[in-house]
């Protein structure tokens, strides 16, 4: 089940897998918890809220004794589930954290100093394709600026200098040194690659 070039997302805190598990139109996260073992237990995570097949995986980095799973969808949805694990607690708290303004099919999701900082991609033409809150999705900010209409598939922020965040793209890595700019200002850089694809970036 799941895509080709499948949606995962690992909790290395408590060494649970997700993976996107979907066939068809019954939408599924699977979890696979104590991968490090020789035995591993495995569940199926599903809701009404997740009404599309999930996109975009990723789990908070900013919680350690439980596990909380942030799910995008493909018609941009955003669902958040605390404590997706069932040791911590025994029941998950789903919750929809979309923005009003989400269009499109959410192409990534990643975290700022603190869980209530979220920054979401979309990856389509004629949308708005870059997102960001402070408040954990209560009120949702567009950061396109000036931007061309172009996908975006993933999203960086610099944990050294916080208003530098960085974004693939589907022509190449783009920066701005003013994100919190209410219009910011996307200049090119990557510096001797071509105009290509950029699916994922990390921070070593």
């Amino acid at each position: 089940n799941g895509d080709f070039i499948n949606q995962e997302a690992l909790d290395s805190n408590l060494n649970i897998l997700y993976s996107n598990y979907s066939s068809g139109s019954n939408y599924i996260v699977k979890m696979y918890e104590n991968i490090t073992l020789v035995t591993t237990k495995t569940d199926l995570i599903n809701t009404n809220l997740m009404d599309a097949e999930p996109s975009a995986l990723t789990v908070s980095p900013h919680t350690a004794n439980q596990s909380n799973l942030f799910i995008g969808l493909k018609n941009g949805r955003l669902i958040k589930i605390a404590g997706t694990t069932k040791i911590f607690p025994t029941n998950p708290v789903w919750s929809e954290i979309s923005g009003p303004n989400f269009v499109g099919s959410i192409s990534d999701i990643e975290f700022g100093t603190n869980e209530n900082e979220i920054f979401v991609t979309m990856h389509n033409y004629g949308v708005e394709n870059i997102w960001y809150t402070s408040d954990g999705g209560d009120n949702w900010s567009a950061k396109q600026g000036n931007l061309p209409d172009i996908p975006v598939k993933t999203i960086l922020q610099n944990p050294l200098r916080l208003e530098e965040v960085i974004i693939g793209t589907e022509l190449g890595v783009w920066r701005t040194e003013d994100f919190f700019a209410v219009s910011p200002t996307w200049i090119q850089s990557y510096n001797g690659m071509s105009n290509v694809k950029v699916t994922d970036l990390d921070l070593r």
